[in-house]
């Protein structure tokens, strides 16, 4: 789930997460601060309908390539689109995680990279 108003990070939010990690989250705000015009993308009506047909086009060829009637063009573009999605989605899951590390304080101090 994208950030929404609800669980936004507030300043209390920055404050204990600072408390607790020390130095350690200034390489959090940095990996959140680099994902912010990602994530605002997806989050945007734009983004998200970019999403939709990204998995629509995905759906498309898969269905082409498992019922046996897809052309090599088909299987190439399907990798390249997988390939794309797969992306986006680790940049999502790593937003989302330090996202998440800092509403919640902290948790075990471990940071992903983008």
């Amino acid at each position: 789930m994208l950030p929404t108003y609800e669980n936004q990070i507030t300043v209390a939010d920055l404050e204990a997460f600072v408390e607790k990690q020390g130095g350690r989250s200034s390489k959090v705000f940095s990996i959140l601060g680099k994902s912010a015009t990602y994530m605002n993308a997806f989050a945007s009506e734009v983004g998200q309908q970019l999403l939709q047909d990204g998995l629509k086009y995905l759906d498309e060829r898969l269905n082409k390539i498992v019922n046996m009637k897809a052309i090599d063009d088909e299987i190439a573009e399907y990798r390249a689109m997988k390939s794309i999605m797969d992306s986006w989605a680790a940049r999502v899951n790593v937003y989302l995680e330090n996202h998440n590390k800092v509403k919640d304080g902290g948790g075990n101090g471990k940071t992903s990279k983008i």
